[in-house]
């Protein structure tokens, strides 16, 4: 199995679904449970924030009106 599909397997593993609501908790480490991206200092802004889960691939969940892709632990 490939870092991309361990990725995507704890990822729907997880349970979060598009339209779901969540809260950023905090910053994430690189390769994080084989996240294939990096955490930039600008996403720091959403911490602590309620977001909507707009999307979901490789490089990570989106969220509504926010412009990273962030993990999904």
């Amino acid at each position: 199995m490939t870092d991309e599909e361990k990725y995507i397997a704890g990822q729907k593993a997880c349970g979060i679904e598009v339209g779901d609501t969540v809260r950023i908790l905090r910053r994430a480490d690189r390769d994080e449970n084989y996240w294939a991206n990096e955490w930039m200092r600008s996403m720091d802004d959403k911490i602590g924030e309620t977001v909507t889960v707009s999307g979901m691939d490789a490089l990570g969940v989106m969220f509504e009106d926010v412009p990273y892709s962030y993990p999904y632990s």
